[in-house]
């Protein structure tokens, strides 16, 4: 069976578009063979800066012959229906059958439609697959109107087996595919002509191009490993899986080079070296074990230089040297101009606007603070060290290094308040209160750190919702939803328990009214929420942490009607216990305790939703609803009744943290329940005795469902 590769040769494209446009040219050329029902094996994207290629396995040469059948007219319709249908498929009455559907006759057509080439079939698939590419930052080129990442060169289509290869002349962008691709734009001449992928792998890389992105990684580390064990055994690497991962989209063929940081410039702040050697010139750093410093670092070109690299990397160091005297000269200017006593920087935060509507920095210090503070007593945090650390969260945002490096914010607030004689326990707040900033930071576990990192990210998330500025789609231009995730992660990172959302959220939202209200006519605060809907701002802000918690732990293998079934209940504002409640339910339902339970849970609510006509609403009391025994008629309902009150006594004497025990006892009323439901007639005429039954089962069901809504459980 053939293989068909395509690649796609354009000017250099971005890294971090790469993969993601590989993998959406195979979703769509995929999506476009499965509606032409052609079966086809592993489909691979590979990418370099100048191709995004495809690679799918095992295709026909052909396409399977066809049956398709088309309902007709009713036998006995008009004439001019039937005779409209023969028309349309260019048919006699000859070729029509007739089968029964339901209780009439109808006519049928049976067609046998043959396989075709699946070539033919390829160059429209595909050329309709790209015509579908959503691609970021997009572009125009010459005279055409087709839009790509950047302007497309050439196209490459073959299918080919052992036995033969043919191109698939597919189009696309004024330019149709071909068999031939070029090697290195700087170490390679002349067209390669291509008959297979094998072919295509060994030409590419005999002309300096290896199109595995994870192939071109490995390089990288070897070499550099290799140069550092035969020359340099004082030094390693400093490993950075994202800036690797971005190199490795720049280079074709790369080929690492060893430089020098000057000695001058060895004593700076580590992470200022790592932020200038990273950010501003994707170089790799390199620690000396000696020094325990960053000295030396690894360009990554992309070509094999005649003299070894010799003026690349002098070049490269002189750029260096130029970041870094930059660097120098600001963290001194900073380090003169600095007040002794820290706080009296803050004034200066005026002068810089935190958003549209929301103030200015310093406003929102404030309103950091005075929500550190009502945090501080869950985490046995001082006031005043929650204050402090709070009023110098972003003062290093007004310092000259911090404007140069925005990267570098709470990394330069930490240093300069070390250099200011203040605790280290607070200027290490003022650094890891920006963390996680992303899935791979660790979560700070110092409680002051957590007290501040908490108020930043609510204080944000409310300024936001107040201003009805909620993210929509994919658009997250205020990044809601990483502060929403930072909340989660802060959380449950540190097993945070007894942090009730809803308290904050509404001490946060009125500080904010209060200080809008006290700000006189030129403030720089303007919400857009009237002090009527102040209530439901606090429940759309937590529904909006809710959700991405739920995706959170989808995406950590929870299984979402479990997350579901703890989220949608009353008392859904502590995340910590959410998610203990998720991991019991998760250990409880696989077992025969489990079933029981789903299986009270489901015959109690069907019974209710029959009978009840909504009298017995889900309730957060589990004995709400008044029970009569002078009513009962039956034994079976005396001894449902009693095990019901044993069974609210044990799960009453349970610690409130023992949710499996509770779920043990209670799972274990499935006899009385099934005994009660085949013996006793719920629905009678009495409605003082219907209603007494129905009140038994509602507490029942609210004690089976105080911490969980098991209606939401439907595939276990």
């Amino acid at each position: 069976m053939p293989d068909l590769l395509l690649e796609i040769y354009t000017e250099e494209i971005p890294s971090s578009i790469q993969k993601p446009q590989g993998e959406q040219l195979k979703s769509r050329v995929m999506d476009e063979l499965k509606e032409c029902k052609l079966e086809f094996g592993q489909s691979t994207s590979y990418s370099t800066p100048q191709r995004t290629i495809l690679l799918i396995e095992d295709l026909p040469w052909q396409s399977a012959q066809q049956t398709i059948e088309t309902r007709g007219p009713r036998v006995g319709a008009p004439e001019e229906a039937i005779d409209g249908f023969l028309k349309s498929k260019s048919r006699k009455i000859d070729d029509l059958e007739t089968r029964t559907v339901g209780k009439a006759e109808y006519y049928f057509l049976t067609e046998v439609v043959p396989g075709s080439a699946v070539n033919d079939i390829l160059q429209k698939s595909i050329s309709f697959a790209l015509t579908r590419m959503s691609l970021p930052k997009s572009m125009f080129w010459g005279s055409g109107r087709t839009k790509w990442v950047r302007p497309i060169q050439s196209l490459l289509g073959i299918l080919f087996d052992k036995e033969k290869t043919e191109i698939v002349p597919f189009q696309f962008a004024g330019l149709q595919a071909g068999n031939t691709t070029c090697g290195h734009r700087f170490m390679a001449s002349g067209e390669l002509s291509i008959d297979s992928f094998t072919d295509y792998q060994s030409k590419l890389l005999n002309a300096f191009v290896d199109i595995d992105p994870k192939s071109r990684k490995d390089r990288i580390l070897e070499s550099i490993q290799s140069e550092i064990n035969k020359g340099y055994p004082n030094l390693e690497l400093v490993h950075d899986e994202e800036l690797l991962e971005e190199i490795v989209g720049l280079v074709e063929w790369p080929v690492p080079i060893i430089g020098e940081i000057g000695e001058s410039f060895q004593n700076l702040p580590e992470e200022v070296l790592k932020t200038t050697i990273k950010v501003h010139q994707k170089y790799l750093s390199v620690r000396n074990t000696n020094k325990d410093k960053i000295t030396n670092f690894y360009a990554v070109a992309n070509f094999l230089a005649l003299d070894g690299g010799k003026s690349i990397i002098k070049g490269n160091q002189r750029v260096l040297a130029s970041r870094l005297s930059d660097a120098q000269f600001f963290l001194n200017e900073d380090l003169n101009s600095l007040p002794s006593n820290l706080v009296e920087i803050t004034e200066v935060l005026t002068k810089v606007r935190y958003s549209f509507g929301l103030g200015t920095q310093k406003d929102r210090v404030e309103r950091i603070d005075s929500l550190a503070k009502r945090i501080a007593p869950i985490f046995s945090v001082k006031e005043k060290d929650a204050s402090m650390a709070a009023r110098l969260s972003k003062f290093d945002l007004v310092t000259n290094m911090v404007r140069e490096f925005p990267e570098l914010q709470g990394v330069m607030g930490k240093y300069y308040g070390l250099s200011k004689g203040i605790e280290p326990r607070i200027c290490e707040a003022i650094e890891d209160h920006y963390l996680p900033a992303k899935a791979s930071d660790n979560v700070p576990e110092n409680p002051i750190s957590i007290t501040v990192g908490l108020a930043d990210r609510i204080n944000h998330l409310v300024g936001f919702f107040l201003r009805k500025e909620i993210p929509t789609g994919l658009g997250d231009p205020n990044a809601l939803r990483r502060a929403a995730l930072g909340i989660i992660r802060l959380i449950l990172d540190n097993k945070i328990n007894g942090f009730g959302l809803r308290e904050i959220i509404t001490f946060s939202v009125e500080e904010h009214f209060r200080v809008g209200n006290e700000s006189n006519s030129n403030s720089q605060i303007e919400l857009k929420t009237k002090t009527e809907e102040k209530e439901k701002v606090v429940e759309d802000i937590i529904n909006f942490i809710l959700r991405r918690y739920s995706i959170y732990l989808v995406e950590q293998g929870y299984d979402s009607e479990i997350i579901d079934a703890c989220i949608f209940v009353p008392d859904n504002d502590d995340l910590f216990k959410i998610f203990r409640r998720i991991e019991t339910l998760a250990s409880f339902l696989p077992t025969t305790f489990g079933t029981d339970l789903l299986h009270l849970e489901k015959r109690i609510s069907k019974i209710l939703l029959t009978l009840d006509s909504g009298q017995h609403g889900k309730s957060s009391e589990i004995t709400s609803a008044p029970i009569y025994p002078s009513l009962f008629s039956s034994s079976h309902e005396v001894s449902l009744f009693e095990k019901y009150n044993l069974t609210l006594d044990m799960v009453s004497r349970k610690e409130v943290d023992d949710l499996l025990g509770k779920l043990h006892e209670v799972s274990k009323l499935r006899t009385e329940i099934d005994n009660f439901f085949d013996n006793v007639m719920i629905g009678v005429d009495d409605q003082a005795v219907k209603n007494n039954r129905l009140n038994l089962l509602a507490n029942i069901h609210n004690m089976l469902t105080s911490d969980f809504d098991l209606n939401l459980i439907t595939n276990h």
